[in-house]
């Protein structure tokens, strides 16, 4: 009895993938660099990640066209068949310009993560509760932050 592949095994074994974000995941298997063939202009994982939520946020179900990948990580757009392929990112030859690309992901890799963090940091901020800096019972100020009670008058901080 076969089994039926389901619709993520076939997008893998065709290389066709309804969504721009799917198609690089699966082209950075083989590169995280590449060139835009209209203009050879070099490109990052992450310069095409947000072109692709850009992109992908557009796209309605009655779009028929979809996304290719080729055995090397070449990223294309077909409206139906493979032989009708727009090849809009291929992967960048070796060499001392794919060097300085590897060299500008890392850094807005770093960029990115460091953003994250921070952004992180002031949720978590944000979140804690504020603790009051005056007594509520009768006004005298708490000498730090790690006093459970009033000195003046015993009341808890809380």
């Amino acid at each position: 009895m076969k089994r039926e592949l389901s619709t993520e095994e076939k997008m893998v074994l065709t290389g066709h993938f309804p969504y721009l974000a799917q198609a690089l995941t699966m082209a950075c298997r083989k590169t995280v660099v590449w060139r835009k063939t209209n203009d050879g202009t070099p490109v990052n994982f992450l310069n095409i990640f947000y072109t692709a939520q850009e992109m992908d946020a557009k796209k309605t179900p009655e779009d028929t066209y979809y996304y290719m990948v080729s055995a090397e990580g070449a990223i294309g757009i077909t409206p139906k068949y493979e032989y009708m392929v727009k090849w809009l990112f291929i992967p960048m030859e070796p060499g001392p310009e794919k060097d300085a690309a590897l060299d500008k992901l890392k850094e807005d890799y770093d960029q990115v993560e460091a953003e994250a963090a921070a952004q992180e940091a002031a949720e978590n901020a944000a979140a804690q509760p504020q603790l009051p800096k005056f007594c509520t019972h009768c006004g005298t100020p708490f000498p730090d932050d790690t006093a459970r009670f009033c000195t003046n008058c015993g009341a808890p901080r809380f």
